[in-house]
């Protein structure tokens, strides 16, 4: 198996330049839509909030919310700057 040299934040980078304008998710239930584009945005948007408020290695951040866009997005971007260990515990 081949594994990648990419994190996911750079994978979101590399779509949103490939195919800006292509849909990459739906929420229904709340009448929204992101283009690869839009939500590399968000992504950017809420990491540069995030470390001027100082998150970085070592910072502890949690989220307890339901299946929302804030939380993919809060993923993606713990993800793709190398700062996340996923603990997830299910019912």
């Amino acid at each position: 198996m081949q594994l990648f040299d990419r994190t996911l934040g750079q994978w979101l980078e590399h779509w949103a330049e490939e195919t800006p304008d292509k849909e990459y998710f739906v929420y229904s239930d709340r009448n929204l839509r992101f283009t690869w584009s839009q939500f590399n945005q968000r992504v950017d948007d809420m990491a540069k909030g995030l470390i001027a408020i100082g998150v970085e290695r070592g910072t502890h951040v949690g989220i307890w919310a339901a299946n929302v866009p804030d939380w993919l997005t809060l993923l993606f971007f713990l993800w793709g700057y190398k700062l996340l260990q996923l603990l997830q515990s299910f019912p």
